[in-house]
């Protein structure tokens, strides 16, 4: 950064106004301070380079977030394009989670949610899940944020929303972060998820199934007993023909799971297609073909009496 001190320090007051018009008592002012920051940050002809702009942007981003509970809908929806748009053209997006974590928490993490537009409250789970995507394994300091606004969204009305806050958890799995972390977090976001799985939209039953998969590994024999398979039974009997199969293959890889060993899923192109499409341990395997009277005690599948 000290190479471009003094372009960001130029660039930071020339901003001035415009930042001060974000908490202006006028809304018309707020409204167009967001623009204008738009114009000269982005899309303008003397927009920074990705460079000064990356290393602007954690001056920025505490006065740019105020947006997102401002009484006026329009000016919370510019608030949160303007984030989501700057975070995408940043050269370091960890460097914006200490203060975009918190307030994306404390928008769309507590429950209930006072957002009451549904598209503002999908364009800021998917920031989240943007954050997460571009952060990699910087994100892990906020893994109780990310899965507190999993556990919130999860009861949103909007099935959007719901799919949203299912890619946030199994994008919070992907990142990087530590087991011990990732652990922690696991059975509230688990515990979220598993009520959804009797959405009456099959592509929200399918985004469910898919984020308890991804978190499956993390909770503990005891917690999967208790809440997992119970929460699972009803897609054994589904309506829609695809989530059943895709069901019976997440069983098997399940039953099959022992802790330290991991069993791959098969990706194409090498990116998780959002379905989970079986030959677990080589072959087709259906959860019906194994017979739990069979399973002797200490069969080495922790969870295999609780799932069969």
């Amino acid at each position: 950064m000290a190479a471009n001190t003094p372009a960001v320090d130029h660039l930071l007051a020339s901003l001035q106004r415009d930042l001060n018009s974000v908490t202006d008592a006028d809304r018309s002012l707020r409204r167009r301070a967001f623009d204008s920051l738009r114009k000269r940050l982005l899309d303008g002809p003397d927009a920074p380079d990705p460079a000064v702009l990356s290393d602007l942007l954690p001056a920025l981003f505490p006065t740019l977030l105020r947006g997102f509970t401002d009484n006026v809908e329009k000016v919370r929806e510019k608030s949160a394009e303007l984030v989501n748009d700057l975070l995408a053209r940043s050269t370091d997006p960890p460097s914006l989670l200490p203060s975009l974590m918190p307030a994306l928490k404390a928008t769309c993490g507590v429950v209930p949610v006072e957002e009451p537009s549904e598209e503002i409250r999908l364009g800021l789970v998917n920031l989240t899940n943007a954050a997460i995507v571009a952060s990699g394994a910087m994100c892990e300091p906020f893994a109780e944020e990310i899965a507190a606004i999993v556990h919130a969204s999860m009861r949103d009305q909007f099935h959007d929303v719901k799919k949203a806050a299912c890619s946030v958890a199994g994008a919070l799995v992907s990142s990087g972060a530590s087991h011990a972390a990732l652990t922690r977090h696991a059975p509230k976001m688990v515990n979220a998820i598993l009520p959804d799985l009797q959405h009456r939209h099959s592509q929200v039953r399918t985004a469910c199934l898919v984020a308890v998969d991804a978190l499956f590994d993390l909770v503990s024999c005891e917690e999967v007993s208790e809440t997992l398979a119970p929460g699972v039974r009803t897609l054994c009997s589904d309506r829609t023909p695809s989530v059943r199969s895709a069901f019976h293959v997440a069983c098997a890889r399940w039953i099959s799971f022992v802790p330290g060993v991991h069993v791959r899923r098969d990706e194409k192109d090498g990116v998780n297609d959002g379905v989970i499409d079986g030959d677990l341990n080589g072959g087709d395997v259906s959860a019906m073909e194994v017979d739990p009277a069979t399973l002797p005690e200490g069969c080495g599948l922790p969870h295999a009496r609780s799932l069969l």
